[in-house]
């Protein structure tokens, strides 16, 4: 499962992790590259979406809390369709073993 966060993020699940990968940029091409590592898919778009809030250029208290808010609910719709999509993809194999 590949998850494109944004142009500059995406999670991308193996058979033994989640990663958060970043775009590298070599030779005129780009390629992905992982630099941390999660057991679990909440865990790893936890840290994209706390990492996200980290950085918004945000100077005031105010800005601060609507990002985090807008960002956090962008984030939530992520976990909402990556579960669904999930469920999509599993329900033809639970019909097959019944």
């Amino acid at each position: 499962m590949i998850i494109h966060i944004s142009e500059k993020l995406r999670i991308h699940g193996t058979e033994n992790s989640y990663q958060l990968e970043r775009p590298r940029h070599r030779h005129g091409q780009v390629s992905w590259e992982p630099f941390k590592y999660f057991s679990t898919f909440r865990q790893a778009l936890a840290q994209a979406c706390e990492r996200e809030i980290r950085t918004h250029p945000a100077d005031n208290l105010a800005d601060a809390i609507e990002a985090a808010t807008a960002i956090s609910a962008r984030y939530g719709k992520l976990i909402d369709c990556a579960l669904d999509e999930i469920a999509k993809r599993s329900e033809p194999s639970l019909r097959a073993v019944s």
